[in-house]
């Protein structure tokens, strides 16, 4: 008895014949030709290893499909090997070409242990063709625990986490088949729990470790404890850390510091950058924070604004050799921002050779942030010179930037661009950014009609950026109007109750101070406490 999975077509009796249903591959062009400079036959089946070690795809494809071994039908090993490489270059087009030589020469007939179907499997996950994925799996008479795990991975890979929890539930369903989850099964789910935001599935999938012995694994404890880290459980995940001890690997470290970013707890996240960094430094573990975990730190320093740390991290990353780009430079360049220090921001930025949108962005953040609108416009139009194409958050920093130094006709100018020019439509906080515009200006009014003139329904953002304006302007009116919006649109949230009430009791209308309190226990909303750090 098979199980069938949710929403998938009815397996196949043969595996060619699943195999077959798959669209074949574009004839893009020929297959490769030799290298000019090949007189013999490459020796094999080791070239055939090395090269894909080598990443060399273009001769591998050849010499797998070309009949240089002198054999009509490779081994399934050979097959195996240039799967791999195709999967890690996400070359789908190149691993169509594969499975119809796996097909055209019988390879899939044989295939009693689906080694190579789940190779083929695991290929289309990896290269986004996660339908072609399913069906292979669907047609296989016998699933083993790798296939499984291949399914699982390629809707992990694909952005479908829910549809991957949804694959583990069913290969649980089959256990009778003598096909029980393994370490790499655990530790997928777990992810796509993660992702999902859901804790409870995470329990049930901690149980099923603790019950297998599987919690063991540093490779599941890693992924629990960042399962526990994404589902807003921090001291779950902590205990879990605290569990593991000897087995930490870099992974466990960057999983426990991002999540104590994530959920505020920046000092713990300092304090645990600094333990690893001794424990890797002076007792010679082999771990060290890697970049995902310096661009966590990097964060919390940032929301710190201490700069002396900020400093020692900027030198850590020096001295160990990572290279300035991507994440990681535009985290150093928010950093020194956060931390008031604009001079080292812009040393950073100009130091870097290869600068993308991304780190355009920041920089154009970090100057606006700092008062000089002005300039951050400059750096706007320099990186269109460059060539680069601004998205959503390079406007919306932009905006940002005219807002606090109230460039009122910069921004209508930006905001037009934004719609005319390169077709991204705006979202609510780019709104909320142009009544800020006019806001700040004194043009509360002229804020309001852009509010009843915006093509989409204003959300609490938008009447939150006209509360404030009418706050620093004294406009009474707009102020009612804007605050009655705000509660209406998020009645249960403290903030907005505590936001209104002190915009009233500025403006010395204690009778609607009163009113905003009575209507705050009326909804029983409670005023959170907050932390302060000295």
């Amino acid at each position: 008895m098979s199980v069938r999975l949710p929403g998938a077509s009815k397996p196949s009796t043969a595996m060619a014949a699943a195999a077959l249903s798959l669209p074949p591959p574009p004839c893009r062009r020929p297959l490769p030709s030799p290298p000019p400079s090949t007189s013999s036959p490459i020796p094999h089946p080791v070239s055939l290893k090395r090269l894909c070690k080598e990443g060399n795809l273009r001769d591998a494809l050849y010499l797998l499909t070309s009949g240089a071994h002198g054999r009509r039908r490779p081994p399934r090993e050979d097959y195996g090997w240039v799967l791999d490489l195709v999967a890690a270059r996400r070359a789908a087009l190149e691993g169509m070409q594969v499975h119809a030589h796996a097909l055209a020469t019988g390879s899939l007939e044989g295939d009693d242990d689906g080694f190579l179907a789940t190779k083929l499997v695991f290929m289309y996950g990896r290269c986004g063709r996660v339908e072609d994925a399913r069906r292979l799996f669907d047609g296989m008479p016998g699933r083993t625990v790798f296939s499984w795990n291949a399914l699982v991975g390629a809707y992990l890979s694909s952005g479908s986490a829910g549809e991957a929890v949804r694959v583990y539930r069913a290969m649980r369903a089959s256990a009778a088949q003598g096909v029980a989850p393994d370490g790499c099964t655990l530790a997928s789910v777990l992810k796509a729990c993660g992702a999902e935001g859901d804790g409870r599935c995470g329990r049930e999938v901690h149980g099923l470790a603790a019950k297998t012995g599987l919690h063991r694994s540093t490779l599941v404890a890693n992924a629990l404890i960042g399962m526990y880290a994404k589902c807003d459980m921090l001291d779950s995940a902590l205990r879990l850390f605290e569990w593991l001890q000897d087995g930490r690997d870099v992974a466990s470290w960057n999983s426990v510091i991002t999540g104590c970013v994530q959920n505020g707890r920046i000092l713990e996240a300092l304090g645990l950058f600094r333990a690893v960094s001794l424990f890797s430094e002076l007792q010679n573990a082999n771990i060290q924070p890697d970049s995902v975990a310096l661009v966590s730190v990097l964060v919390a320093i940032a929301g710190l604004s201490t700069l002396t740390k900020g400093k020692q991290v900027h030198g850590f990353i020096i001295r160990r050799g990572f290279p300035m780009e991507g994440p990681l430079v535009t985290s150093l360049v928010d950093m020194y921002s956060g931390c008031g220090s604009m001079s080292y921001a812009i040393r950073v930025f100009d130091g870097t050779k290869y600068k993308d949108v991304v780190l355009w962005t920041a920089m154009i953040n970090a100057t606006g942030l700092h008062g000089h609108g002005k300039q951050a416009v400059n750096l706007f139009e320099r990186m269109l010179q460059t060539g680069l194409v601004p998205d959503h958050i390079s406007f919306l920093a932009l905006l940002h930037a005219c807002s606090h130094s109230k460039l009122v006709d910069k921004g209508k100018y930006y905001m037009d661009m934004m719609r005319n020019k390169y077709r991204l439509e705006p979202w609510q906080e780019h709104y909320a950014c142009m009544v800020d515009i006019l806001g700040r200006s004194g043009q509360t009014e002229e804020a309001y009609k852009f509010i009843q003139t915006m093509p989409v329904e204003p959300k609490s953002v938008v009447w939150c950026a006209l509360l404030g304006a009418c706050r620093v302007h004294k406009n009474h009116e707009l102020a009612v109007g804007a605050a009655n919006k705000l509660l209406e649109l998020e009645p249960d949230n403290p903030g907005n109750y505590i936001l209104v009430s002190n915009v009233f009791a500025e403006m010395g209308e204690w009778n609607n101070v009163s009113e905003v309190r009575t209507r705050m226990a009326e909804q029983g909303v409670e005023k959170r406490s907050s932390l302060h750090l000295d």
